[in-house]
């Protein structure tokens, strides 16, 4: 019996490692599927002058995917066969940034050139002549004009929403508003967590109409698809000696787990393929699957499991909230993570194998919007419209996995849902 190839074996574990990246966003065009709609508006912004671009949408849903890829999604009129020449200066915010660190940060990282003969030496970066004066709008328009004289560029600030600094955020909408009213050739990309672009930028309206919005929905079954099949074939591509294939059925289970969040489907994909690449198993099956989901688990963040063990918790042994919450993660949401109570009885009937009333399970979902179980959930309307969704999207997909794997459903419990 011939020995296995340990090096054959982790040579194929470090390609997976590169085709599915769950842990940060993608960096490579080669790697990005879907959002077809919102990469054409985002090379539409780039193009317009005096127009910037707000990302917005749920946790995990690829908005800083999308903005780290925007430089190479753009190419120049005169020039289209070629690569882009843009510079693509990112920054992310923290809950200590304020306007003057943020571009510090940026101007940090674009350089200047001093060219003697045919070569060109860099001999320094804008930040160090800026001086020690507190960055105001003036002086940071007044620098991107400089710097637009020399190169085309792009800006990207991410994380937005944890910018807690309110003058900092009113001096940001007077800069991309001046950038507009100047036509100053730079463009700017703000990115945040938020189901509106209100939220982002709070009471400064003026300059909603310098910004188009690119709103980030969930991701559907077919982009959802992509990211795997994509993934797979880039593996087959850079693996001669080794391929991997995966049925509809599979691929199915990957999609329904993943709930349009691009982060689970890269996640449990690479887990999936790391179990059948160490079995020596060419297909990827549903056990592939869902030993890569105990490996996830392991990766789960902590405060996703405070919030879980937090809903969940009760000192009767024959609480429901497991079941209850379990039933909320399978419930079909829309396309921003929304779903209604009603939603949420057929998958719980499921489950508890009875007939259930929405009375029976209503205070369940109350509790779970509240502090003490960890407001797992949020909930929006009122009387007969109100709707829920869990507060951390991330979140949904790890309950499902969870109730899997401690044998609480399963995956008959998955099938569609249909109205009886």
């Amino acid at each position: 019996m011939a020995e296995p190839d340990f090096n054959a074996t982790y040579q194929r574990l470090g390609i997976v490692a590169q085709v599915f990246s769950p842990s940060a966003p993608i960096s490579r065009v080669t790697l990005f599927a879907g959002r077809d709609q919102q990469i054409m508006r985002a090379i539409e912004i780039v193009y317009r002058r005096g127009q910037h671009g707000i990302i917005f949408g749920e946790r995990g849903v690829g908005k800083t995917s999308l903005a780290n890829l925007i430089g190479e999604f753009v190419t120049r009129d005169d020039k289209a066969d070629t690569p882009p020449s843009f510079l693509t200066p990112r920054v992310n915010c923290t809950a200590s940034s304020d306007y003057d660190s943020i571009w510090r940060e940026v101007f940090g990282k674009i350089s200047y050139f001093e060219t003697s003969g045919v070569t060109q030496l860099s001999i320094g970066d804008f930040a160090s002549n800026l001086g020690e004066k507190k960055l105001d709008p003036g002086i940071v328009l007044r620098t991107l004009d400089a710097i637009a004289t020399q190169t085309e560029f792009i800006v990207t600030i991410d994380e937005f929403d944890r910018l807690r600094d309110s003058d900092s955020k009113r001096l940001m909408a007077d800069t991309i508003k001046g950038l507009s009213d100047h036509s100053i050739g730079a463009t700017v990309f703000i990115v945040g967590v938020a189901d509106t672009v209100e939220e982002l930028i709070a009471e400064h309206q003026s300059v909603a109409r310098a910004m188009m919005q690119i709103q980030m929905p969930r991701m559907g079954e077919d982009e959802i698809s992509g990211i795997v099949k994509k993934g797979l074939a880039r593996f087959n591509s850079e693996c001669e000696d080794f391929q991997l294939a995966i049925d509809e059925n599979v691929l199915g289970l990957i999609i329904f787990l993943s709930r349009g969040l691009p982060h689970y489907a890269h996640l449990i994909a690479q887990k999936a393929c790391s179990v059948a690449i160490q079995a020596e198993s060419g297909d990827i099956t549903t056990s592939h699957v869902m030993h890569g989901i105990l490996n996830a688990l392991e990766e789960i963040r902590q405060s996703t499991l405070a919030s879980f063990d937090a809903a969940i918790y009760s000192a009767h042994k024959n609480a429901t909230y497991f079941e209850t919450l379990t039933a909320c993660a399978i419930a079909q949401p829309d396309r921003m993570g929304f779903f209604a109570a009603s939603d949420v009885r057929i998958p719980l009937e499921r489950i508890r194998k009875k007939a259930i009333q929405i009375a029976s399970f209503s205070g369940h979902l109350e509790e779970f919007c509240d502090e003490k179980r960890g407001t797992i959930l949020q909930r929006i309307g009122e009387a007969r419209r109100v709707r829920y969704r869990f507060t951390d999207a991330l979140v949904q997909p790890y309950v499902l996995m969870k109730a899997l794997t401690e044998g609480k459903i399963d995956q008959s419990v998955l099938a569609p849902q249909q109205t009886t």
